[in-house]
């Protein structure tokens, strides 16, 4: 719900994008944030799946999902991002999507 509010008071940003570009603009801020985990990719997605659920429509997991695990399992070979920190990351965000809404 903050996620929700704090995209009302910065204006509903997303409210004229249609349904289908609304779903685009999440999966495309997704891939954003999954190649670089900056604070202002989060944001866009947390605005996209804000939109997305004032409008009463479902995040569009299932097209990320392979993306995920693609990604976790390239981090499992690189020493310096450890794989549970990454894992408690993208399970912390789906369980904040998967929240109700009210």
């Amino acid at each position: 719900m903050n996620q929700t509010r704090d995209y009302l008071t910065r204006g509903r940003s997303l409210a004229n994008s249609s349904d289908l570009e609304l779903q685009e603009i999440w999966v495309a801020a997704f891939d954003r944030w999954i190649e670089e985990m900056a604070p202002q990719n989060a944001r866009n997605i947390e605005d996209a799946g804000a939109e997305l659920g004032l409008r009463n429509l479902e995040l569009p997991y299932a097209r990320v999902t392979d993306k995920i695990k693609r990604f976790q399992a390239e981090k499992r070979f690189n020493p310096d991002t450890p794989s549970d920190a990454f894992d408690r990351s993208i399970d912390e965000f789906f369980a904040a999507r998967k929240k109700p809404k009210n």
